[in-house]
């Protein structure tokens, strides 16, 4: 299975449906199931995410080391339907408070991913085998 590795709290924000877009500089012609796996790093330190809660509303994830517990796993599927430059979003997803780009990688259908088995991460696409991690 192809997997993305995506850094806490985004990761988590993907898992809970909350993020359908996730900005890369680079484009993949890949579409289909996509694991996402949590970096070892965080975007944020617990009390800039605390602020990042409440300025956004966001009431489900706001657990710092719930947050933590999860890096270096695989959280999730989705599936990957499109890369597109920001300009051409879908008009559903234009303006969407997650749309940064330069690419956006539209995704949909998170499902939480049995086990959250531990695993590396890498840059770019990957692909994960439960066996040989």
């Amino acid at each position: 299975m192809k997997v993305l590795t995506i850094k806490q709290p985004w990761a988590a924000l993907i898992a809970r449906g909350l993020k359908p877009i996730e900005n890369r500089t680079w484009s993949t012609n890949y579409r289909g199931p996509l694991a996402i796996h949590v970096s070892a790093r965080m975007s944020f330190k617990s009390w800039e995410w605390d602020l990042f809660c409440k300025d956004h509303s966001l009431t489900d994830v706001t657990d710092y080391d719930a947050l933590l517990e999860q890096c270096a796993r695989i959280i999730c599927t989705v599936e990957l339907v499109d890369c597109v430059p920001i300009a051409r979003l879908p008009k559903d997803l234009q303006g969407h408070w997650t749309a940064e780009g330069p690419v956006c990688w539209i995704i949909r259908n998170a499902v939480p991913f049995e086990g959250m088995p531990e695993a590396k991460g890498k840059l770019g696409l990957w692909e994960y085998n439960r066996e040989k991690e």
